[in-house]
């Protein structure tokens, strides 16, 4: 998975998707340690992002695109609470 890179091959292909700075805040979000779910709706956006533009990620766009998966997952959250309690 993209935040948590399983040998140097892909630490090195987190460096090309990102732009220096970007990478940092990934190696920070790494050590908050967000939720297995809301990395992958993040590695989600940025595959998407990267078919539209191959360039590096800046950190702009990665913090837009957290605050994007971000509402995403609270939205499937909140879906996945009513759905159990028979609320909708």
């Amino acid at each position: 998975m993209w935040l948590y890179p399983e040998d140097d091959e892909d630490e090195r292909i987190l460096k090309k998707i990102f732009t220096p700075e970007a990478y940092q805040l990934v190696r920070r979000l790494k050590m908050k340690g967000i939720s297995y779910e809301l990395a992958n709706i993040m590695a989600d956006f940025i595959n998407a992002r990267l078919q539209v533009n191959p360039k590096p990620i800046t950190t702009d766009e990665l913090i837009e695109i957290y605050q994007k998966s971000l509402r995403e997952y609270k939205r499937k959250k909140s879906r996945k609470f009513y759905e159990e309690h028979k609320l909708i």
